[in-house]
């Protein structure tokens, strides 16, 4: 096995890592359509009418309200159901 100089001065020049925390949520779920009257929406087979997003995506707010007024329940709004380890919360 071969040794130089420049071997022993390397523990001193690596670094300690930086560390990033990341958000244990970083905005996943699922947006669910609320009726006017605070409830959720239901279809005939008790599906809750839903879309896999992130939060805030203007895109899927759009469709799952397309999709509401489609089924005939123009009036509510969307609501993101955070994911979580025992499913999403709603």
């Amino acid at each position: 096995m071969w040794y130089n100089s420049t071997m022993s001065n390397r523990k001193k020049a690596l670094k300690k890592p930086r560390v990033t925390v990341v958000d244990e949520n970083p905005g996943w779920g699922i947006y669910v359509w609320r009726k006017a009257d605070g409830q959720l929406f239901f279809d005939d087979d008790d599906n809750i009418l839903n879309i896999p997003s992130r939060q805030f995506d203007v895109e899927k707010m759009k469709q799952i309200a397309e999709a509401a007024a489609h089924y005939g329940e123009p009036e509510g709004r969307g609501h993101l159901g955070r994911m979580g380890d025992q499913g999403c919360k709603l």
